[in-house]
């Protein structure tokens, strides 16, 4: 099983190191006067911090789902495209790139994928070299296939994007700093625990819209499974 930081045992794991904190505080309470101006100051810091990243981390998240809806777009309109064919070779065409969608919903290796882009992109070339279709259909079919690529990889590397570590590091550094803060305090258990309850909260947000394919949220690919069936019902007319 492929690990990933979105996870429930890392999950579980943040939320022992701010119990911890919180525990240490209470401990170093009792031989160090509480701090409640530091306290405050420093829950209201992290949860500005917090506030930011997960704005951050819900921005790239729906830019990733912008990038799935251009993809199925550019793929059909290649699939339009190829209208303008002879019989035989939209047909085999067609049939490619529906396999070449098919391999995508079905997570194939990275380099099955790239080869039905390079067999489409070959068969376009043959078509223009042999003169079956005319220069300007050649370019635009051409120009059609190559932003469909585009656009895969942009999706690929979207979501294999995350948090950069130091900022994620900080924002667990500030976390546990303030669950720390929290027992120092220790007036108000319920209250703290449940500071902490949100903090955890937060964390294991922007933890699931950060890594957005691996989780409990991830990025919706229906459009493009919504397309594939469309285009087997068309080839089987």
């Amino acid at each position: 099983m492929q690990w990933t930081y979105d996870s429930p045992s890392i999950y579980f794991g943040l939320l022992v190191a701010l119990l911890l904190a919180y525990l240490a505080g209470m401990r170093l309470s009792r031989t160090i006067l509480g701090v409640p101006s530091l306290e405050t100051v420093l829950l209201i810091w992290v949860g500005l911090f917090l506030g930011l990243t997960l704005q951050q981390a819900n921005q790239v998240y729906h830019q990733r789902i912008e990038l799935v809806h251009e993809e199925a777009d550019s793929i059909a309109h290649v699939y339009r495209v190829l209208e303008s064919l002879p019989q035989s070779q939209r047909q085999q065409m067609r049939l490619l790139l529906i396999a070449y969608l098919d391999a995508k919903l079905g997570q194939a290796r990275a380099g099955d994928i790239s080869g039905l882009q390079d067999q489409l992109y070959k068969l376009c070339g043959e078509l223009m070299t042999n003169h079956v279709i005319s220069e300007a259909q050649g370019i635009a079919l051409r120009e059609a296939i190559n932003h469909m690529i585009s656009l895969h990889f942009r999706c690929f590397y979207a979501l294999n994007e995350h948090l950069p570590l130091p900022m994620a590091l900080l924002l667990l550094a500030q976390c546990l700093a303030a669950s720390l803060a929290l027992g120092l305090g220790a007036r108000h258990p319920v209250l703290s625990l449940s500071v902490i309850g949100l903090m955890l909260a937060g964390l294991v947000t922007v933890a699931e819209l950060d890594d957005a394919h691996h989780g409990l949220v991830r990025v919706d690919s229906s459009n493009l499974r919504d397309l594939v069936n469309v285009l087997h019902q068309q080839e089987q007319l």
